[in-house]
């Protein structure tokens, strides 16, 4: 389980970066 949530959150943490969200631009 921990290898199949730390690849749901790399993703995330990658299509977060491709989008324009505001919250990237706060970090």
């Amino acid at each position: 389980l921990a290898a199949v949530m730390r690849k749901i959150v790399t993703i995330a943490n990658a299509r977060l970066r491709d989008l324009p969200h505001p919250a990237s631009q706060l970090t």
